[in-house]
Formats: structure tokens, C-alpha cells, sequence
């Protein structure tokens, strides 16, 4: 937990001015590669243990006029938790902690309006494994009481290649930006490098994941860790409907493509 610690000290003020400036931020080697190695065994144990499960999310249906929910393809995930079950991923659990008790106090001083729980938060261990397996578009957070308000995840890989795939979409702020050849708003696509820490609003920050392959095994498979952490307070999570409109107008006013 000292060295998580000692990694937040060295970076805190790069990623509260990057979150300020562009609503995410990124780390590379945050932590060791020996602390990465050690939390990727964990969580190849857990999968080869059979706990891990079908990641399940959320998207609107303009037939129904509902939001229903749909398993992603070649998506496994699963919940860290303690107690009985702390021995199955000890170091993992220890990053959890100590990530929002050290980062939170620090993003509290340095950003205006920003008030994150130093204890209360969520997380998910999740692991494409080829295929195309991927994310849609989405928000990490919708709204209707949710307090997750910041995401940060880590990347367990052992090594990534262009051929991998499964690069992380962040669509950047900017108003009047116009669609590419593709039809997608501006965007960057941020690889999956092993040890590299990606921080952004949960409640602002539109993304997805590109198609992810791993046609050489296990070693292959994207892994990621996430934290979410949580706003002591409702009314500090935010909602932009014009954004919402930019990116979701497919969608109706209440589905807002995918959760979690």
C-alpha cells in the first residue's frame, strides 16, 4: 500500500490539472511492473477459478422504449470483495483502498466544487478475451442516484501490440466539433499498456472500447481493473444534456447508450 501511495504523491497534481483541463488524465507506469505482474495473477487465478462471470450492461430499446440489459461479447467480470473472499486477491484489494484513501483527499484540495469519499467506493475487475469483444459508447454514470463520480483504471497486460486491439475511446470535450468520415465525434484512442492508470469523470466523460483480439491465448487477454470513486454529495454529479444530445441522439432522451 506504501508504494500505491508514494505513486499518488508523484502524480497527483498532473492528473488533477489534466482532469481540470481535459476531463481525463493518464499515467503510464504507475505502479511497478513486478506490483502489475502480481495483480494479474491474481486475476488470472480468479478466471481460472471460475469467478468470473458474463459482464452484463445496459443499453436504450426504441422498440420498447425501455432500457434493457444484454451481456457483452467475450466480457468477463467480476466485483472485488473482502472478507472471506480477500485471500483470492489480496494485492488487488490493497491498490483498491489505497487509490481512493491517498488520491481522493488530494483531487479534493486541488479541484474546485470536487468532494470524493476517501473510503466509500466501487470497483471491477473485467477481462475481454478476444474476438471483438468491446464496449459500446457510453457513461460510466446515468444518473438517477448514482454517486460514482471519478473512474480510474489500471491495465494488467503483460505486453500490447497494435494488433491487439481494444484501445480505450475517449471522446474529447469541444463544442461545434464535427463528425469524422466515420461518423465519430473527436476522439483519441488510448492502448491498454500494462501499468498505465487512466483517470476521468465518470458523470462527463463519454468512451468506449475498440474491438479487442487476442488470437494468441491468454496472455493476450485485456485486463482491467477499475475503481470508481464516489461524491459525497448528489448534487455533485453532473449532467450535460446538449453533450448527451451530441453523442446519444439515436437514443432517445433517457437511454444514453451503455452503463457500467
Amino acid at each position: 500500500m506504501a508504494s500505491i501511495r508514494r505513486a499518488v504523491d508523484r502524480h497527483a497534481g498532473s492528473i488533477a490539472d489534466h482532469l481540470e483541463e481535459h476531463g481525463y488524465a493518464v499515467v503510464d507506469e504507475f505502479l511497478s511492473s513486478d506490483a502489475v505482474a502480481t495483480m494479474r495473477s491474481e486475476a488470472a487465478a480468479l478466471l481460472a477459478g471460475g469467478h468470473m462471470m458474463p459482464s452484463q450492461s445496459t443499453r436504450y430499446d426504441e422498440e420498447s422504449g425501455t432500457v434493457v440489459a444484454y451481456e457483452k461479447n467475450n466480457v468477463l467480470s467480476t466485483n472485488l470483495r473482502g472478507g472471506e473472499a480477500y485471500h483470492l486477491s489480496p494485492r488487488m484489494h490493497e491498490y483498491c483502498v489505497a487509490l481512493v484513501s491517498s488520491l481522493a483527499p488530494r483531487l479534493n484540495v486541488r479541484l474546485s466544487g470536487v468532494d470524493l469519499s476517501d473510503t466509500l467506493h466501487a470497483n471491477k475487475l473485467a477481462v475481454c478475451l478476444g474476438d471483438g469483444s468491446r464496449y459500446d459508447k457510453h457513461y460510466d454514470n446515468m444518473g438517477d442516484g448514482d454517486l460514482r463520480k471519478l473512474t480510474a483504471l489500471l491495465y494488467l497486460q503483460r505486453s500490447w501490440t497494435d494488433a491487439n486491439g481494444g484501445c480505450f475511446r475517449m471522446y474529447t470535450r469541444g463544442e461545434g466539433l464535427e463528425p469524422d468520415g466515420d461518423g465519430e465525434l473527436p476522439h483519441v484512442d488510448l492502448p491498454p499498456l500494462g501499468g498505465r492508470l487512466l483517470v476521468f469523470w465518470a458523470d462527463e466523460m463519454v468512451h468506449a472500447v475498440n474491438p479487442s483480439q487476442a488470437s494468441g491465448g491468454e496472455d493476450e487477454h485485456r485486463w482491467a481493473l477499475t475503481v470508481w470513486f464516489q461524491a459525497t454529495d448528489p448534487q455533485g454529479i453532473s449532467f450535460d444534456a446538449e453533450m448527451e444530445q451530441r453523442h446519444f441522439a439515436d437514443a432517445g432522451t433517457s437511454g444514453l447508450g451503455v452503463s457500467g
